[in-house]
């Protein structure tokens, strides 16, 4: 669970007007929120289950998130696979909620990871072609992402219009996706 730090509060959290400012602490990076309070209660459930915006979805996804691109070929078979993704340990599965109910699609699941130093954890998924273009892609398109999950997204936006063109389906088109998803997650 990332580290908490309370940073600045002003007014009395009994009455009407205060406001409280925190951070979390994960990795190198800090992200900081600014939360409107009414009571003691509103600060107790967390600045994560206020009201999510475009910009704190967008810095989430910078932090946590994923485009990412499945290929497959069995036989002649060709199946491509867009999904996006934001993967949260199991403590802040509230948080994957509340964004599935900012997008209004997608699902969120568990996700156990057997790997050493790594703890179970929640996942929210998109992979329905039309809920990532009419849903996800307009978020983030022309917002500001890190230079790598800019460039991630960017490639993703390509291979999703190629896909929805079916280009996937003839050899070319099939390579083509094939090299621009080599330059993803680098």
């Amino acid at each position: 669970m990332p580290e908490r730090v309370d940073l600045l509060t002003q007014g009395d959290p009994d009455k009407e007007r205060s406001w409280y400012l925190s951070g979390s602490q994960r990795g190198n990076s800090t992200l900081f929120i600014l939360t409107l309070c009414m009571s003691k209660d509103k600060i107790r459930e967390g600045p994560h289950l206020s009201m999510l915006t475009e910009d704190y979805v967008i810095g989430l996804t910078d932090g946590e998130g994923s485009f990412t691109v499945f290929q497959r070929k069995i036989g002649k078979y060709r199946k491509i696979e867009c999904h996006f993704y934001v993967k949260m340990r199991k403590e802040e599965k509230e948080l994957l909620e509340r964004l599935k109910k900012f997008f209004g699609c997608g699902r969120v699941s568990f996700q156990k990871d057997k790997r050493r130093n790594h703890s179970d954890c929640y996942r929210y998924e998109v992979g329905n072609i039309k809920e990532l273009r009419q849903k996800i892609i307009p978020v983030f398109k022309g917002r500001l992402l890190s230079k790598k999950r800019k460039k991630d997204f960017e490639i993703f936006c390509k291979i999703l219009k190629l896909v929805e063109s079916k280009a996937h389906l003839s050899e070319e088109g099939w390579e083509r996706i094939k090299k621009l998803k080599g330059k993803m997650h680098r």
